[in-house]
């Protein structure tokens, strides 16, 4: 169950300055490794897990445009109403396409078995830190595991997280030209808070309250569950694993 401190760090203030990180190149450049990944077909019905501000969701309407649907899933009221305002400068009928969804991965998804053809997720699975009472790795075997029940087979899960000894800084210095450009002067004052944020989120993982661990203990844990042709590439800065598998 998310608490409330969760709700508190994840909730309307990282909310509210999320959209300026999807302004730095290292996140760019996250997005795009996660869509090298992929490829859609007509009819997919797709879920992006922690959707966040739904620049993802976006992408996918703007050069996808067959795709049957899409569940766009955040924990936070905050992120969903970004993705309603991103909604709104697409065409009508790509937005009936977005199915909103207010869920706590701390539980499992509320869908049927093998409903998915994608799943993608950014920078959100290993932060969860409880899964069906499950601490620790448990948790996140619980998370990924849920990922597989609702994969359909031959399905592709595309997903990110921070490697094991991260470094936000480097993500921010690499940022540096996109933060400090006068004409989006709104950045010099976000773009610190959005650090300080994520040194919160680095610390977490250095204590083990978050679970970035090292590429073959994912490999493995993926092993177990039934996840194959898993497949790794370092991005963000160097600061992010973007990891594909199918099940």
């Amino acid at each position: 169950m998310i608490t409330k401190n969760d709700i508190k760090f994840w909730g309307p203030k990282y909310g509210s300055i999320y959209p300026y990180l999807e302004c730095s190149t290292p996140y760019h450049n996250l997005i795009d490794s996660i869509f090298d990944f992929l490829t859609f077909n007509v009819n997919d019905n797709i879920l992006d897990c922690g959707a966040g501000s739904g620049l993802i969701v976006k992408k996918i309407l703007e050069n996808e445009k067959h795709v049957a649907n899409i569940d766009a899933l955040d924990v936070s009221e905050v992120m969903l109403s970004h993705i309603k305002d991103k909604l709104k400068d697409i065409d009508d009928t790509l937005e009936d396409k977005v199915n909103l969804v207010l869920h706590d991965l701390s539980y499992k998804l509320k869908v049927e078995d093998e409903k998915y053809d994608k799943i993608i997720s950014n920078l959100v699975l290993t932060y969860i830190t409880t899964h069906e009472g499950e601490f620790g790795e448990e948790a996140l075997e619980g998370v990924l595991s849920d990922m597989y029940r609702v994969l359909k087979v031959n399905g592709s899960f595309v997903w990110s997280t921070p490697i094991k000894d991260v470094s936000f800084l480097k993500v921010f210095i690499a940022s540096g030209k996109d933060m400090l450009d006068l004409k989006n002067y709104k950045r010099l004052y976000y773009g610190p808070m959005i650090l300080k944020h994520a040194l919160e989120i680095q610390r977490k993982g250095k204590e083990g309250l978050y679970h970035f661990y090292e590429k073959d203990k994912i490999e493995s844990i993926l092993l177990r569950i039934g996840f194959k042709n898993i497949k790794f590439k370092k991005t963000f800065a160097d600061q992010a694993w973007v990891v594909s598998c199918k099940k």
